[in-house]
């Protein structure tokens, strides 16, 4: 492997905002180890660590003194992630920019896989690595596991190559991230990486290379404790998405929330309008209890962890929705994002479950109701 391959100079790109500080200082002393790795490994790299920082006054005080410890920039910007990771891009001659986040701590030598992967990919657009979280320390983090909600930190374990990646763990070329301009501003709070990702790899014609040995840890307490605002956000994503992408849209089935939403309608209309019960405990039996439970068996999941997976679920489809009924395209719900193989095996048996538990609730309902 040839160092001539390895691209010469490295923007680290690390966004802050009210995180402890804790957090942020255990962030910077990795990504400056990582930093002291690749030079050691490639004497001719040169590594600069930006700080994007909108956090309250006396914390980016705190924050500033941390930095020039460490020698690392930091910047004020507020705004939006996209905004903010944009601003934290200009201004640089880099080769190659990294993002990482503030409550993440990374590997030592993650630098070095990342350039390792531009070596033997010379074309590659990009490189992802891994996003560990350290520990399912609530309900909600082992849910939102099962939910899948961590699936796309896991990519470069699961494939070779990918269409986008998550921002805790993502490289860019500097000129194929000019060319398609930067981060879209419209993504405010969520989706702003995939975005990203599918226009690196139209623009190459190249997808984004997957490199399972640069790890990035997130600390799982952050995460967990937004994570049902966090899915929320998603979801409207997802809705910019299909608004966007038109190349990525398959054909399907309108959000499965609609049909448990369906359900719920026709019960409360039952109880309320006709003052009868039955159809609320049918509704009470099947998607609280008996599908839940039966899932749970199947999956060997708790009940605990699936309900709460479904929740996370519908947060993120109903968001999808109210983002397409904001942008008055509900003719995108007859549509879905298509981002490579495996997706729809692996949605498959949820859908399923879905359709199932509706129709056993018409049925149950139309023969107990009338």
């Amino acid at each position: 492997m040839s160092n001539s391959l390895v691209p010469q100079r490295w923007l680290v790109i690390i966004l802050t905002h009210n995180e402890p500080i804790s957090l942020i200082e255990a962030c910077l002393h990795s990504v400056c180890q990582a930093a002291d790795f690749l030079t050691a490994q490639y004497p001719t790299c040169t590594v600069h660590i930006r700080v994007v920082d909108d956090s309250a006054p006396l914390l980016r005080l705190v924050i500033q003194k941390v930095a020039d410890s460490l020698g690392v920039e930091l910047v004020h910007s507020a705004g939006t992630i996209s905004q903010k990771r944009n601003a934290g891009c200009k201004n640089s001659d880099a080769d190659v920019i990294v993002f990482t986040d503030a409550d993440c701590q990374v590997d030592e030598q993650w630098l070095v896989a990342h350039a390792s992967a531009y070596a033997k990919h010379p074309n590659a657009p990009g490189v992802a690595g891994v996003t560990i979280h350290q520990a399912e320390s609530t309900l909600d983090y082992a849910a939102a596991r099962y939910a899948g909600c961590l699936v796309g930190f896991q990519f470069a374990e699961m494939m070779p190559t990918t269409l986008w990646a998550p921002c805790s763990n993502l490289s860019i070329r500097m000129d194929i991230f000019r060319k398609v301009g930067g981060f879209d501003e419209a993504f405010a709070f969520a989706a702003e990486d995939v975005d990203l990702g599918l226009r690196v790899c139209a623009m190459s014609g190249q997808r984004i290379v997957c490199q399972p040995s640069a790890l990035v840890y997130h600390a799982p307490e952050p995460f967990a404790r937004g994570i049902y605002r966090r899915v929320w956000a998603w979801g409207k994503g997802e809705a910019l998405l299909l608004t966007r992408h038109a190349r990525h849209l398959v054909p399907s089935p309108p959000p499965l929330v609609l049909f448990t939403l369906l359900s719920l309608g026709w019960a409360l209309t039952n109880a309320l309008a006709y003052r009868k019960l039955a159809a609320i405990i049918i509704f009470l039996a099947i998607y609280i209890f008996g599908g839940p439970l039966l899932e749970a068996w199947e999956t060997k999941a708790s009940w605990s962890v699936v309900i709460r997976a479904r929740l996370l679920q519908m947060l993120f489809q109903l968001g999808t929705c109210v983002g397409l009924l904001k942008a008055k395209r509900l003719d995108l719900l007859g549509k879905k994002m298509n981002y490579g193989e495996g997706q729809f095996a692996y949605e498959w048996p949820a859908a399923v479950r879905t359709i199932w538990e509706f129709f056993i609730f018409l049925l149950l309902t139309g023969a107990t109701v009338w």
